[in-house]
């Protein structure tokens, strides 16, 4: 499910070539988004299954497919210690989600967690938010070297003289 976002993007990005910076602020958005769905519908049943909570997971994978394919794209361009950090700090969420668990459930009876679904969700959204926060920071500071017009859209790129 996760690649119909990616196909979804790409005739977007040859139709409109969005800048990478928007396309990343959105997919922040749409994560945080699903992420307070997620504390606020985890317990709507809607006949005998949870829909709203399939749905904001079904947007988190896409989200996630989408993060992976762009941000590895889009960094190849610049030096390694920047994929380096960017690897460090795609792998720190699933980490974070794991310790959250751990934290949530270690010791405990699966009856009586530390603290609840919605809980659990909402500390979610609010490092999602941390995250997002980073990100703004970062782009802020390298403001002007983020775009690459070229490798998005070729056929959009004025030729110069040394190219003819």
């Amino acid at each position: 499910m996760g690649n119909a976002f990616l196909l979804v993007y790409k005739v977007i990005e040859r139709r409109f070539c969005p800048k990478i910076e928007n396309v990343i602020h959105l997919m922040m958005a749409m994560a945080t988004l699903s992420l307070v769905g997620c504390s606020l519908m985890w317990d709507i049943v809607v006949d005998k299954n949870s829909i709203p909570l399939l749905a904001c997971m079904i947007l988190s994978g896409g989200v996630g497919c989408m993060s992976t394919a762009t941000y590895w794209a889009f960094m190849i361009a610049f030096p390694p210690v920047c994929t380096k950090a960017l690897g460090f700090g795609m792998s720190l969420g699933g980490v974070l989600t794991m310790v959250l668990t751990a934290v949530q459930m270690g010791g405990c009876s699966p009856e009586a967690p530390r603290f609840g679904v919605s809980a659990f969700f909402s500390f979610a959204t609010l490092l999602q938010l941390l995250w997002w926060g980073v990100v703004l920071k970062q782009q802020h500071t390298n403001v002007g070297t983020t775009s690459c017009p070229e490798r998005c859209c070729p056929s959009k790129v004025v030729p110069t003289n040394e190219s003819r």
